[in-house]
């Protein structure tokens, strides 16, 4: 189930303004009773749940969306791997009407497997709806052990700029240079650690990229980069440096994938909900271009955020895509923990995200591997990076503060007789009455 609303976080933030899925035809048009079906199967775990729910009018209510039933309905997973095939039974979850989970919960989704599934679904008019779907896992995929961050990344002197700016105003004087790098670090174990010598902090204070490996299996702390020096952007072979802000340049994240099967990969963002948002670059230009910005709407409900959704082909734009991915830390936006979690999946999913975020040029809108019906279904592998992140300037603000602010501008809205688009159960999940 926790996939399930991981990997639809993309689809339920484009329709969250919807106020409920999703017909987008004229008024005149009948409304659609569609089935959307959605499911990621992910190898190495227990078959996950797999939702089928209704697809109506804009102007229906959700009660008028609940048009399925269970009785006589049934949903099925078929898995083929080295010659062995299973059958996996679903049944309808007596919890959550939408909800298709599987019969034996100990069954698992295997790597380089085949999966078919089919479904016979009847609604509440008593009407049929026959779904049928296939995807695949595939052999392997993995994130590197370590990542190539920026050195301005590894201490909060060099993460804020003020070394950058002491260093290159005593550049003429050596004793002094000596000076601000001893202080920097007293006992040698920061320059022992990352292998960093007296040169390397000069190229640091000429804007040059200076890059380490960072361990991202398990605990190393990082800093966010609030230095707002224009420097060097990091650049591949046959690409020219280009000038850009400090807290722009990116770090390198490496990702092991099956060329043959790799399909794409959705990268998810886990946060730490009881430590501060960072307020950086961007929130301060729109503060100057719009003279406010309301920080009720920087509060993110929950513990996982969706980054993005990226395909086989020149998926990140980058000549050594998909082997290594560009990240720039103004995407991370939390202190504490973060986890990245990263699916490789089939190609068809892409080409599902694509359409729901408009990213197509042929003016289609849906994109489906369900027959019969609407949605996605997919396979993937799963796999994560951690390490902590701490910000040495001021502009952070407690998540829980952000949570309360939130909550009173549901509150005060609410009193207008406003509607919004939050559902009332995370209203009551998050804000005490």
């Amino acid at each position: 189930m926790k996939t399930k609303i991981i990997l639809t976080i993309s689809v339920t933030t484009f329709l969250m303004a919807c106020d409920g899925p999703w017909n987008m035809s004229v008024s005149d048009h009948a409304a659609d009773r569609s089935l959307w079906l959605s499911g990621v199967q992910t190898a190495g775990r227990p078959f996950d749940t797999v939702w089928v729910e209704a697809t109506n009018a804009l102007e229906a209510s959700y009660d008028e969306q609940s048009t399925v039933s269970g009785t006589g309905s049934w949903l099925r997973i078929y898995q083929d791997s080295a010659g062995v095939r299973d059958t996996v039974e679903y049944r309808l979850s007596s919890a959550q009407p939408h909800a298709w989970v599987p019969v034996d919960a100990q069954k698992r989704v295997r790597r380089a497997a085949t999966l078919a599934l089919s479904a016979s679904i009847v609604k509440s008019d008593g009407t049929r709806q026959e779904l049928s779907s296939s995807s695949y896992t595939q052999p392997f995929y993995a994130l590197a052990d370590s990542f190539a961050v920026p050195v301005e990344a590894l201490h909060p002197s060099l993460a804020n700029g003020t070394f950058r700016m002491a260093l290159q105003a005593n550049q003429s004087n050596t004793a002094a240079v000596l000076k601000l790098i001893g202080d920097l670090d007293p006992t040698g174990r920061f320059f022992t650690k990352w292998n960093l010598h007296p040169e390397d902090l000069y190229a640091y204070a000429a804007g040059q990229a200076v890059m380490r490996n960072v361990y991202v299996k398990g605990h190393d702390t990082l800093w966010y980069v609030s230095d707002e020096s224009i420097v060097q952007s990091l650049s591949f072979p046959g690409q020219v440096p280009a000038p850009q802000s400090a807290t722009y340049r990116q770090w390198v994240l490496r990702q092991k994938v099956d060329r043959p099967s790799y399909g794409g990969s959705v990268f998810i963002q886990g946060f730490d909900p009881s430590r501060a948002r960072i307020f950086g670059q961007i929130f301060r230009q729109f503060g100057k271009t719009l003279g406010h910005v309301d920080s009720s709407g920087y509060f993110q409900r929950g513990d996982t955020r969706t980054w993005t959704s990226a395909p086989k082909v020149g998926g990140s734009g980058l000549p050594a895509w998909p082997d290594s991915i560009l990240l720039s830390n103004v995407y991370l936006g939390y202190t504490g923990r973060n986890r990245i979690y990263a699916w490789a999946v089939d190609s068809l999913y892409y080409e599902h995200y694509k359409a729901l975020t408009g990213d197509v040029g042929d003016g289609q809108y849906e994109y489906t591997n369900v027959k019969g019906g609407k949605g996605y279904f997919t396979g993937a592998i799963l796999d994560s990076a951690t390490f902590d992140l701490e910000a040495a300037f001021p502009d952070t603000v407690q998540v829980t503060r952000l949570r309360a602010v939130w909550c009173d501008s549901i509150k005060v809205r609410k009193s207008r007789g406003e509607a919004t688009a939050i559902p009332v159960k995370q209203v009551k999940q998050f804000c005490s009455e």
